[in-house]
């Protein structure tokens, strides 16, 4: 069946990785803020809804919530260069995702039957196109976030090998403040 208009084409696949993405993002941002409150039962906090309270304010969104769990680990262990080194690397990887989460998330997705054509363009709806509006002093820009659908699949790949590394971080935290104890 050929698309004339858009009317016939289903946009599942589409929306789908775009939720996928959003959905992976988010959990690794609630690994982090799990983490955090770890980082506080460890070192005497005896009621897990205080840190819950906390880390669970509209202030801590994924920047700040790293930037914090850097720092808690810094002050905690700052003799253990390998592991901080380890979580330095993440977060600067994470921030990167960060980034790019707000490039997803904050852009226009040429989806849906009136996005077929633009002017007098007609565009490919199998294709995912991302746009955002990012003008300089010099003038209008417009950015190209993604251009395909693996584009975003890619961005959820990399939000998975990092959480595994973070869980790795996590695990060697957990075995060093034991020891320390």
């Amino acid at each position: 069946m050929e698309i004339e208009d858009g009317k016939n084409f289903n946009w599942t696949e589409h929306y789908a990785v775009i939720g996928k993405y959003v959905t992976e993002f988010e959990k690794l941002v609630n690994e982090i803020r799990f983490e955090s409150s770890v980082l506080f039962q460890l070192r005497g906090l005896k009621d897990w809804t205080l840190s819950s309270i906390v880390f669970g304010q509209r202030m801590f969104t994924a920047n700040p919530l790293i930037t914090c769990f850097e720092s808690l680990c810094n002050e905690l262990f700052p003799e253990n260069k390998d592991l901080l080194n380890k979580l330095s690397k993440f977060s600067n990887a994470f921030k990167k995702q960060i980034e790019n989460r707000n490039d997803l998330l904050h852009s226009t997705y040429l989806i849906g039957d009136h996005m077929i054509f633009i002017g007098d363009k007609k565009r490919d709806p199998k294709q995912l196109e991302v746009l955002k509006n990012s003008p300089t002093k010099k003038g209008n820009r417009i950015k190209r976030v993604v251009n395909s659908i693996q584009d975003i699949e890619n961005h959820i790949e990399e939000l998975s090998i990092i959480e595994k590394e973070f869980r790795g971080i996590t695990s060697g935290i957990l075995n060093y403040m034991y020891e320390k104890k």
